[in-house]
């Protein structure tokens, strides 16, 4: 899942602080869908990330992208790039916002 306004619940007139300490505030996207699991771990909700990839097999790369609600897409620039750069037939971007809005 790509995160989006509705499952963090802020935005930019929110005036909440997505990278305070970890508590029972944080956005419930990140208590349910902990996504950036590594070797079958959970990592805490302050090392949750709202972007990350997601392979199946080495032929395909799923880049599951913040469009900005947590985290601003420059600073996601250096993961995209990275991530492309290896291996993989397939690779697709995933989300929030459709390619073309009505």
């Amino acid at each position: 899942m790509a995160v989006g306004n509705h499952d963090l619940g802020v935005n930019a007139y929110s005036g909440r602080d997505l990278l305070q300490d970890e508590d029972d505030s944080r956005p419930v996207f990140k208590h349910f869908f902990p996504q950036n699991t590594f070797n079958d771990t959970i990592p805490k909700l302050i090392h949750r990330r709202t972007f990350f990839p997601k392979r199946i097999g080495s032929e395909v790369l799923f880049l599951v992208l913040d469009t900005g609600y947590e985290v601003e897409m420059a600073d996601q620039v250096d993961f995209i790039r990275q991530e492309l750069s290896q291996d993989s037939t397939y690779k697709f971007g995933i989300y929030h916002f459709p390619m073309y809005s009505a």
